[in-house]
């Protein structure tokens, strides 16, 4: 499941602002480092929405991963209310 999260973020990654994905074009170091990073952060949510709060809803799961992508770890967890 962590290399289908690192596929599609690289997919993500590789695609110009048309819309259209360029094949040829290799990831820059720290863009391979985004790629994990996501990875791994994706794959530590989703266990931990198993271990620790199975009645949250898929969709809430998906919200704090893409959060976590929109506005980094910090924002996403460390907001005040």
């Amino acid at each position: 499941m962590a290399h289908t999260f690192e596929r599609r973020t690289r997919e993500c990654l590789r695609k110009n602002s048309n819309g259209t994905e360029i094949t040829k074009k290799e990831l820059s170091e720290k863009q391979e480092l985004l790629t994990r990073l996501f990875a791994s952060s994706a794959m530590t949510t989703v266990k931990w929405w198993f271990e620790y709060s199975p009645n949250m809803t898929p969709k809430d799961v998906a919200n704090i991963i893409m959060d976590n992508i929109k506005f980094g770890m910090h924002h996403t967890f460390f907001q005040v209310p």
